[in-house]
């Protein structure tokens, strides 16, 4: 019952601050100012002629495109189990918040859904971060140098240059907190209330931010109170996450999603990763720390603390596992970081490290390759299917989006008669095995074991990347009773916050 409430009531609110984010800029309109606009303009040409359109967040990308397209067909935020893009025979609600699929949704009404739109619209967001960073220094009382290097510190943290073209919710998170701390800084109530809310209801962690907005008296109480009621929704959201974290934790085979456990491991990894000058501007850190001592700067100091706080307890909170969270902390620490660079040497040596990390960009995950091989092998074979074609893989949103039917392989271990009805109804059914069916024990290695154990499949094509096999198969019937489970089942459990 709650995930059916939540599938409704959290579109209905991401939409709400959405139009009040829009109210918000306007009104701040006479404070823009060019520069905020040539550097997101160089941010946009850069991200288009240097970073290739390639998912950098497997598989939870195609999720947030998938449910974009959903929503873009009706208000309500699900991701299909059984079905196509244009019609869900079977859904179910996803854990991470529906922020960015409603934005993205209203691009795809505009445009029709498709990957190239996700990933443009991903580097128009990246652009308008910089833009958004610059423009809230200036807020803070940085001169236009200082602004001008906080904007290209933030620009150049390979990380946030690499995700530039990711359609995840780590640039469009750090892009409405931005826009919600400029409000706070500008004493502009709904672009305050709106930023910190979309911000939430794009990433859970950023509710830890909305209490900010209490922490000015330049805001009007009835902006404050927006802002909580916003984030009423997502706090929902967040006590239905909770109340399933045992069955998450187990999926990820972890003792628990948080735990005193995993600080001292991540502090360790991410203090090696904010002074490693490859992977994080290194005069960024003692910048920060200096004027984190030195200057009044009370809610930077708060936004880096508290999500830095929740990263150190979280089990996959380590920046150098997980770059992408640093993404969140890269605007207050390079805003902090610029506001002691009083000269222009040090300003000119804090963009020197920064220029000295971008030679990094590329570098990103090692796991990278066998899933880029693994999503274009996927696409590929969507390509070649007709509409009395149907696949079952741990991955459908990857063939939904492409065209193709399909069934989430634990929906199908889940309620083997759907899968057996299906049979018969389709002309041919194809199971796909994909990468992730490598890792042993792993969830989706357990699916793969079901599919084979209780299918009789025949081998159609197959590659290696390395250690890894990746296949697709013809279901042509069942062996045995054709019964069992696989938990949790929905396989809306990854990580993909």
């Amino acid at each position: 019952m709650i995930p059916r409430v939540l599938s409704l009531a959290t579109p209905l609110f991401a939409y709400i601050s959405i139009g009040l984010l829009a109210v918000g800029l306007y009104r701040e309109r006479k404070s823009i100012e060019w520069v905020g606009g040539i550097a997101a303009l160089v941010a946009l040409i850069a991200s288009f002629a240097l970073v290739p359109p390639v998912h950098q967040l497997f598989f939870d990308e195609d999720i947030y495109i998938h449910i974009a397209s959903n929503l873009s067909h009706a208000p309500v935020a699900q991701v299909t189990l059984a079905g196509s893009a244009q019609e869900s025979e079977a859904s179910s609600y996803f854990k991470s918040p529906a922020g960015l699929p409603v934005l993205l949704s209203l691009v795809f009404l505009l445009t029709g859904a498709s990957e190239a739109v996700a990933f443009a619209a991903a580097r128009v967001m990246y652009s308008l971060l910089v833009a958004g960073v610059y423009h809230f220094a200036r807020r803070m009382g940085l001169d236009r140098w200082q602004s001008i290097a906080a904007a290209a510190v933030v620009a150049s943290v390979p990380v946030c240059f690499r995700f530039s073209v990711s359609a995840g919710t780590d640039v469009p998170a750090a892009l409405f907190a931005v826009l919600g701390m400029w409000g706070i800084a500008a004493g502009n109530g709904a672009l305050a209330a709106a930023g910190l809310a979309m911000a939430a209801q794009t990433r859970m962690e950023m509710i830890t931010l909305v209490p900010l907005i209490f922490s000015t008296r330049a805001i009007e109480i009835k902006w404050k109170a927006a802002a909580v009621a916003l984030a009423l929704a997502e706090l929902l959201h967040i006590g239905w996450v909770l109340s399933a974290a045992p069955q998450f934790a187990a999926f990820e085979r972890v003792p628990s999603a948080f735990g005193f456990g995993n600080f001292l491991t991540n502090f360790k990894a991410d203090i090696s990763y904010f002074f490693d000058p490859f992977r994080f501007p290194v005069l960024v850190t003692p910048l920060f720390g200096i004027a984190f001592v030195r200057r009044n700067t009370f809610r930077l100091a708060l936004w880096t603390g508290l999500l830095l706080g929740v990263y150190l307890f979280f089990y996959a909170g380590t920046f150098t596992v997980t770059p992408r969270y640093s993404i969140q902390l890269a605007v207050p620490m390079a805003v902090l970081a610029a506001s002691v660079t009083k000269q222009r040497y040090t300003t000119a040596a804090l963009l020197l490290s920064s220029a000295l990390a971008f030679t990094q960009w590329r570098s990103g995950p090692e796991y990278v390759p066998e899933l880029i091989d693994d999503h274009a092998f996927a696409t590929e074979l969507a390509s070649r299917l007709g509409h009395d074609d149907l696949v079952v893989t741990t991955e459908p949103e990857v063939f939904l989006n492409n065209g193709a039917h399909a069934m989430n392989a634990f929906y199908a271990a889940d309620q083997p008669e759907q899968l057996h009805r299906e049979l018969r109804r389709y002309r041919r059914v194809l199971y796909y095995a994909g990468a992730q069916t490598n890792v042993v024990n792993g969830p989706e290695w357990q699916a793969d074991q079901w599919m084979k154990s209780h299918y009789k499949l025949r081998a159609i094509d197959s590659r290696r990347v390395g250690n890894v096999r990746i296949a697709y198969f013809e279901v042509s019937g069942v062996t045995g009773d054709g019964k069992g489970e696989i938990r949790p089942g929905s396989g809306s459990n990854r990580d993909g916050n």
